[in-house]
């Protein structure tokens, strides 16, 4: 069976994957995703690195929260869909977006990992926003000048 300690939560549903890909080095993140492919039953089951926190926040997410580059690169190259939208209609660029910290370095990697992408660009979510206007609303000129290069 698999180490159950992998799939034990925090009081606001953290697993340690959560921990990991917004605290931890690569190593760590790279340990447990062996450690959930290994105890998997089949390979559908290999779930950690999607499971949601209390808040609906992924590991992606919380990579990007906490400019986890290296988490986050590893996590999108490797495991994640850097297009997938949650239940409001936001993409990883919109939590980039909303994200104050280190913004231009996440949403740079993220604008260039989809530079063919421009639906990904123009994604609404569920208020009708595009990552555009968050990035204007935190003053984030450098982001904002650095989505609109990727448009153009």
């Amino acid at each position: 069976g698999r180490h159950e300690f992998m799939y034990q939560v925090d009081k606001d549903g953290l697993t340690a994957m959560h921990i990991a890909c917004g605290v931890a080095d690569l190593d760590t993140c790279k340990w447990l995703h062996a450690q959930d492919e290994r105890y998997a039953p089949t390979p559908s089951d290999v779930q950690l690195h999607k499971l949601p926190d209390y808040n609906d926040n992924t590991p992606t997410i919380l990579a990007i929260q906490d400019a986890q580059l290296d988490n986050l690169k590893w996590l999108l190259n490797d495991l994640c869909q850097s297009r997938s939208v949650d239940k409001d209609g936001r993409t990883l660029l919109h939590f980039a977006m909303s994200c104050n910290r280190y913004l231009i370095h996440v949403s740079r990697f993220l604008s260039i990992e989809e530079a063919g992408s421009h639906e990904f660009m123009y994604q609404f979510d569920k208020d009708a926003l595009t990552a555009m206007p968050i990035a204007c609303c935190v003053a984030a000129l450098a982001t904002s000048t650095c989505l609109t290069a990727r448009v153009n």
